[in-house]
């Protein structure tokens, strides 16, 4: 089957979002599915653990490691404690 991707995509910070966003530009190749997700599983990190993603103005994209909703645009929080 065709249309999977392996390559690693570069984020960008946006003022309007905590969240980076990425930064589209790919090139497609046919592999075999099965191969590649049990690749990618060895390669697996959670995005919402303490410190993982920290944006440059707003602090930690997931605080406490959880989402928030931002209807008015992202606010401000200190980073996380380390417990």
């Amino acid at each position: 089957m065709c249309r999977a991707d392996m390559m690693i995509f570069s984020y960008h910070w946006s003022e309007r979002n905590r969240v980076p966003n990425p930064t589209w530009a790919l090139k497609y190749e046919c592999v075999d599915w099965k191969k590649l997700a049990e690749g990618l599983e060895t390669r697996r990190v959670d995005i919402k653990a303490l410190k993982m993603l920290v944006h440059p103005q707003y602090g930690p994209s997931y605080p406490r490691g959880k989402s928030i909703d931002v209807p008015n645009g992202p606010s401000w929080y200190p980073l996380d404690d380390e417990t």
